[in-house]
């Protein structure tokens, strides 16, 4: 439980959170008939809760890693915008230097991370490096 984290404890926190699944639907192509637009509600107030709960454990300079595997902007940008919103104490990390340069690509232009089936042969995922401010 939330309550049982102590706040400022954590140097770094990855969220690979519940999410709709569909990124990855070349391997699983029934699933889009089973997602209910309900779903993707519940799936994202389920993000947010995720990311509320764990930005306070984040100690300042800390990291925290938000990912699903999806691609859809109900469980991406858009759960990042409202948190970033409701947390100003966190930025996006737009150019995270320990990652090879090959990496390039896959980042868009704000600093997250997206890949593509179309664009990249591989499933469809979104990542993002937030940084708490010291």
């Amino acid at each position: 439980p939330p309550a049982d984290l102590i706040p400022d404890s954590f140097d770094r926190i990855l969220v690979d959170a519940p999410c709709s699944g569909m990124g990855v639907l070349r391997r699983n192509p029934d699933a889009k008939w089973k997602r209910r637009p309900k779903a993707f509600k519940r799936y994202r107030r389920t993000q947010r809760q995720l990311l509320a709960n764990l930005a306070p454990r984040v100690r300042p300079a800390g990291v925290l890693v938000y990912a699903v595997c999806s691609t859809e902007p109900e469980e991406t940008r858009e759960v990042v915008e409202w948190f970033l919103k409701n947390h100003p104490q966190f930025a996006i990390d737009s150019r995270p230097d320990s990652l090879p340069p090959t990496m390039a690509p896959l980042f868009a232009a704000d600093g997250t991370l997206q890949t593509d089936v179309h664009r990249h042969g591989t499933d469809g995922f979104f990542a993002v490096r937030l940084v708490r401010q010291p």
